[in-house]
């Protein structure tokens, strides 16, 4: 995969009832949760198909093959994308879980994977159902609010808690491969690659972790908190071969060397950078709050193009595919690629 080169300019963008959250991308349909499940043609952004779930601010899709995962508030959807008619989806199956938000799902080896909890921040649990019967396999409770989705890689499921513990579970049947509990409150999403948890806490404390002993590699200090009490972390991880990705309320993306634990640059975004990265090649691309979609030299952190969309960016990752990246943006989604594709 690889993103557009610059000079950039606007495919198209549509209005569009979208959340905070992520695009799905697959066989030239993107996916957007909002109010409802909409369903757009990757080159035109015109509809294929809306289906009415409810209303999602958390719940981004993810996609196999022909099933689309969502949840709406405490209800997990299975939608067969093959099944439409008069612009409605069909509900495979739907799983009503005992919480009051749940998160973004992950689908790994035919199995939804999902975090719940109370808005109280008194409980969760790591759903895993089946995803072509919508059965659920196991359940894993914990005593705290779940502030991450799960993160799935190798056959083991990995998430954590605002009170600062760590799992690392069987996928198979949700059985514990290790526990920590430190210091800390885990609110973002985590990342693992060659069989390390990178995971950043609200303190400005980005750690590496051994994924089959739970053991630190290394810490680093990200951010430049105000005060004693400042949350420095805004956003979920991103790793690539090299560096790990995170960005700050101090308004800056800060890139680690990801051996190390070292700074090997950060970047200004002027407001907070709180859209998860996007790292796609030698591009990381970032969103801030003041309105503007970044894409960075990952090795450096300069700009290569800046995208003003005119509309606040929140939590949802850009989806970057085939050239084009696809960019949620208050009641609409953009999508961006060379000017030379561009009408």
């Amino acid at each position: 995969m690889s993103g557009p080169t610059p000079p950039i300019g606007e495919l198209w963008h549509v209005e569009v009832p979208v959340s905070e959250t992520t695009p799905a991308v697959a066989d030239g349909t993107i996916y957007l949760a909002g109010d409802g499940l909409t369903a757009l043609d990757a080159a035109s952004g015109e509809e294929r198909w809306h289906v009415d779930l409810g209303r999602t601010y958390k719940s981004s899709p993810a996609v196999q093959d022909e099933t689309v995962c969502v949840g709406f508030e405490e209800i997990l959807f299975a939608i067969d994308v093959t099944k439409t008619a008069d612009g409605d989806a069909a509900v495979r199956w739907r799983d009503s879980m005992p919480s009051d938000e749940i998160t973004s799902p992950v689908i790994a080896d035919g199995t939804v994977v999902v975090a719940s909890g109370d808005s109280g921040g008194r409980s969760g649990a790591i759903h895993a159902v089946g995803l072509d019967s919508g059965e659920r396999q196991w359940v894993r409770t914990v005593d705290a609010w779940l502030g991450t989705m799960p993160v799935v890689e190798d056959g083991q499921v990995f998430f954590g808690t605002i009170d600062g513990d760590l799992f690392a579970v069987q996928l198979g049947d949700g059985s514990d491969v290790w526990t920590r509990s430190l210091d800390a409150r885990f609110f973002h999403t985590f990342a693992v690659a060659d069989e390390t948890l990178f995971a950043a806490e609200t303190g400005g404390l980005l750690s590496a972790f051994d994924a089959a002993t739970g053991e630190t590699q290394w810490s680093a200090r990200i951010g430049r908190p105000t005060d004693k009490h400042a949350e420095v972390i805004a956003s979920p991880v991103a790793v690539d071969n090299e560096r790990v990705y995170v960005g700050a309320t101090d308004a800056r993306l800060y890139a680690v060397d990801r051996e190390r634990g070292e700074l090997v640059w950060d970047f200004w975004a002027w407001n907070t950078a709180g859209s998860p990265p996007a790292v796609v090649g030698d591009t990381v691309y970032v969103g801030s709050v003041d309105t503007t979609l970044y894409a960075l030299d990952a090795a450096t952190g300069e700009v290569r193009w800046e995208f003003a969309t005119g509309q606040r960016l929140g939590r949802a990752t850009p989806a970057v595919v085939d050239g084009v990246v696809y960019l949620p943006a208050g009641e609409s989604c953009y999508a961006i690629a060379a000017r030379g594709e561009v009408a």
